[in-house]
């Protein structure tokens, strides 16, 4: 475990987004899931994102600001949160466009537009269009000998999140199914998917490309803090054995 500067504990999006960016500024980087199965509860989901001010709404002449993008989570937020969340608010309003583009440079993944407004446009800030996106489907061929250890959802994923939307998939699901059945079957063919599938398969992806060790079967049994007491590492086990990541005396 002495050979990597960053453990990271789990593997779905938030994970797989830190290691990456972890890896990309020259860092050594292991991936540790107590799962046999890679993408956690993101590769089940519908990978809906809502990033505010982002580069794909850009480019498609969308007006959009992080200062409107704030006011909006400031305006929508129950009574009393914003003494605690409003550092957080602010933090996400800033970084998350960064966020979006830098994962669409550093992976496969090529977000679209979904035609779903935010949950209260009406409020200060709020935007119709612009803010919710979702990849577009990829091939678990991608992940090499870890294409088999992709979490699969309870649901296919044979649609993405955006053809869901636009074809009220879930009121008329057959047809639906006629009007993109060509674009099914090549998936199926391909072993292709959209909404987590996609997302998960992007980002492991580019984690892999970027070096980062991926290491299934393996659970964080406790933390490690250093004398100022922040986290300084974990003790892991892995098929019954115990180790520490990152070894300390590894320098």
């Amino acid at each position: 475990m002495g050979e990597y500067d960053v453990l990271v504990i789990g593997s779905g999006s938030a994970a797989c987004s830190a290691a990456l960016r972890a890896a990309k500024g020259g860092l050594r980087v292991l991936v540790i899931e107590k799962s046999e199965w890679l993408g956690g509860t993101s590769a089940m989901s519908g990978a809906g994102v809502w990033i505010p001010a982002n580069h794909v709404a850009a480019e498609a002449g969308i007006a959009d600001s992080r200062e409107d993008a704030l006011a909006y989570l400031r305006a929508v937020a129950p009574e009393g949160w914003e003494q605690k969340e409003d550092a957080l608010w602010g933090a996400f309003a800033k970084a998350a466009p960064d966020m979006l583009h830098f994962l669409s440079v550093n992976t496969p993944l090529d977000f679209r537009l979904i035609n779903e407004p935010d949950p209260f446009a009406e409020a200060p800030g709020g935007k119709l269009y612009g803010r919710m996106l979702s990849p577009r489907p990829l091939s678990r061929r991608l992940l090499g000998k870890f294409a088999r250890s992709l979490r699969r959802s309870t649901l296919p994923h044979s649609f993405t999140y955006q053809e869901i939307v636009d074809l009220d998939l879930y009121h008329h699901p057959i047809r639906a199914g006629f009007k993109v059945w060509p674009k099914l079957l090549w998936r199926w063919l391909t072993n292709s998917g959209g909404q987590g599938t996609a997302l998960m398969t992007g980002l492991i992806k580019g984690c892999l490309d970027a070096g980062v060790t991926f290491q299934p079967g393996t659970r964080a049994v406790t933390l490690l803090q250093d004398p100022d007491s922040r986290i300084a590492g974990a003790e892991v086990e892995s098929k019954g054995r115990r180790c520490v990541s990152p070894d300390p005396e590894a320098g």
